[in-house]
Parts: structure tokens; C-alpha cells; sequence
């Protein structure tokens, strides 16, 4: 009944109460992964994103980049993401596969691969036929993990691809859950660049 009466972000990952006592929900993931992604890697715009995985985290990375003007993005899941696929068609041409050996890759821009399959980190298989098939053409993967050291991620650099582990994201969105601690309790926290070399040394 609580939630009725709220205005709530269409995905919630986090619940923190305010100054006054009373929850208030985030999405804090969907909002820290494009902002990393754009200040350390490139934009979404002209590109083609590929989400491996849209269930939990994937679902609002995928509504947050369909307003970044990419070429096109497909969503991979073994689950039925057709509806989503056709609301978010409203902002972007998005198209949904139930198997990323379905998705057509042809592009003269860059290619932007995703994996948000969660902590087994999906059919990595598939994954890595598409790092093998698109080696050396300057294409980006992300593995949303948040260690710093991941197989997959160093095959792909191995391959020629510009890849990253969810590190950077996750860094992001503890630091923005530690600031609405701060705003609440008054606490004093580190810089984000401070706070980000504490997680690299507990990982």
C-alpha cells in the first residue's frame, strides 16, 4: 500500500529513508552506468547496443540508453522481452532475440556489447563467438560484474575489443548510496576518487 502513493522511478533497486524518516525509492544502477560509460568510454550515440541479459540491472541500462539516440539496440534475454523492446521502439529502433547468434551485427559504428546476465554471467559461449567473430574492429564490451579481474573481459581485450568489468558502475552507485546516507546522517565521506581506490583495494 506504501508504494500507491508514491512517485516511484519505473525500476527500483534501493530504498533509503530521508531526513524525515520515510523511504524513498531509486534506481540508482540504470543512472551510474551510463554515466560511467560516458565519462570514461564513449557515448551511445550512432552506436549499436547490444543488452545480453535484461532482467534485473539490464531492464532501466536499456530504458536509459534508448534516449542516448543510439543506431539501434537489440535485447537479448531467453525470456520474452518483446514488449519492452516495443515500448522502448518508441525512443529508438530496438529489436528482442532470445539468442545473441540471432543478432545482426552489421554496422559501420561501433558495436556496444553489454553483459547484464548477473553473477554467473550468462551463456558465455555466445559471448565469446561474438568477441571472436567481430575481433579487431574497435568495438566495446562491458560485463557488468563487479570484480576487476574477469575472464571474459580479458579474452575480449584479447580479441581486440575495448572491454571493461562493472567496476567503475558499482563504484558509482555505492558512492551516490553512500551520499544519501551523508544527506540523512551527516556523516563525512572520502571523495569519489578516494572512494573508488578503498573498493579497488577491497576487491
Amino acid at each position: 500500500e506504501w508504494f500507491l502513493d508514491q512517485n516511484i522511478p519505473q525500476n527500483v533497486d534501493s530504498l533509503i529513508k530521508d531526513k524525515n524518516n520515510e523511504l524513498q525509492c531509486y534506481n540508482l544502477n540504470g543512472p551510474s552506468f551510463t554515466s560511467w560509460f560516458e565519462d570514461e568510454v564513449t557515448n551511445f550515440s550512432g552506436n549499436k547496443a547490444v543488452i545480453f541479459g535484461v532482467g534485473g540491472v539490464g531492464e532501466p541500462i536499456a530504458r536509459i540508453i534508448a534516449t542516448k539516440n543510439p543506431e539501434k539496440m537489440y535485447l537479448v534475454d531467453i525470456y520474452s522481452k518483446e514488449d519492452i523492446a516495443k515500448e522502448l521502439s518508441k525512443s529508438t529502433c530496438t529489436e528482442y532475440f532470445d539468442n545473441l547468434s540471432k543478432v545482426d551485427f552489421n554496422t559501420e559504428n561501433k558495436v556496444i556489447l553489454i553483459n547484464c546476465a548477473g553473477k554467473e554471467g550468462g551463456d558465455e559461449k555466445e559471448v565469446k563467438n561474438v568477441l571472436d567473430k567481430l575481433k579487431n574492429m574497435n568495438n566495446i564490451f562491458v560485463d557488468l560484474r563487479p570484480q576487476l579481474d574477469i575472464e571474459i573481459v580479458n579474452i575480449a581485450r584479447q580479441y581486440g575489443w575495448d572491454a571493461y568489468t562493472g567496476f567503475g558502475m558499482n563504484s558509482r552507485n555505492d558512492y551516490v548510496l553512500l551520499q544519501k546516507i551523508q544527506e540523512t546522517t551527516g556523516i563525512n565521506i572520502p571523495s569519489f576518487k578516494e572512494f573508488a581506490k578503498l573498493v579497488a583495494n577491497a576487491s
